[in-house]
């Protein structure tokens, strides 16, 4: 089923907004001619440095290393399924020569809310864009596992020019 065709059979169902991705591309032949990827944030976010001496602290701190390991797992199966689904070489790791994939994962109340994508070519000038959305209800919204995969998916067409 085609994507169009999946978003009117969840607005005639009255589900509300499915999973959507809207990419943007500025360079598409250069994006193509880059062999590999490193896949990571558009920003690292820092551990908390100050200790936390109330209980509310605490728990900020506590949900913040939470989300922080959440948005890793993201960008791991964002980068394994790039390379093992989709053919393209992708790592966590840095490498000289790679384009860059960054990331910036916001939550949600079922899970991730949304995910903006920067593809930069080793040059470090950004060729394009993607904003994926996630379904904006518990029946319409993918689990992270899910979410990830559709992710990739999104930006291994945004790569290959496809539709």
């Amino acid at each position: 089923m085609d994507r169009q065709a999946l978003w009117w059979l969840c607005l005639v169902a009255g589900l509300g907004a499915c999973a959507s991705a809207k990419p943007t591309l500025y360079d598409e032949p250069a994006i193509q001619a880059v062999q590999m990827w490193t896949v990571g944030f558009a920003y690292e976010s820092a551990p908390a440095e100050e200790p936390a001496f109330t209980e509310a602290g605490a728990e900020a701190l506590a949900m913040s290393d939470l989300r922080r390991a959440r948005d890793g797992k993201l960008r791991d199966e964002i980068a394994v399924s790039l390379k093992d689904h989709y053919k393209i070489d992708a790592s966590q790791a840095l490498r000289q020569g790679a384009g860059q994939i960054l990331l910036q994962p916001v939550s949600g109340i079922y899970g991730f809310a949304s995910v903006s994508v920067d593809i930069l070519l080793p040059t470090g000038k950004t060729a394009g864009s993607l904003k994926v959305k996630n379904g904006d209800n518990r029946a319409t919204s993918k689990n992270d596992r899910d979410f990830a995969e559709y992710t990739a998916n999104a930006i291994a067409a945004a790569m290959r020019g496809e539709k």
